[in-house]
């Protein structure tokens, strides 16, 4: 397999698999209200995992005993 046909099927793997990804969020809050969840319930539970992988990164990049995080000296 070439090198352009290598990197144009990674490609288009990526793109079907984040077609999935982004389908599967944008529908869990409206299955969830559907089955009768609270808009408070909605909420939390949409926004649980989406919060750990966001602030998580970002704490772990602001770490300064991290080998690669970043500190008010280097900012």
């Amino acid at each position: 397999m070439g090198a352009w046909r290598f990197v144009v099927a990674f490609g288009t793997v990526s793109l079907l698999a984040d077609f999935v990804h982004e389908g599967a969020r944008s529908i869990t809050g409206p299955v969830l209200a559907h089955l009768g969840a609270t808009a408070a319930v909605v909420g939390i539970v949409t926004d649980a995992g989406y919060t750990p992988g966001r602030d998580g990164i970002a704490i772990a990049a602001a770490h300064p005993d991290l080998p690669y995080g970043l500190t008010d000296k280097q900012v």
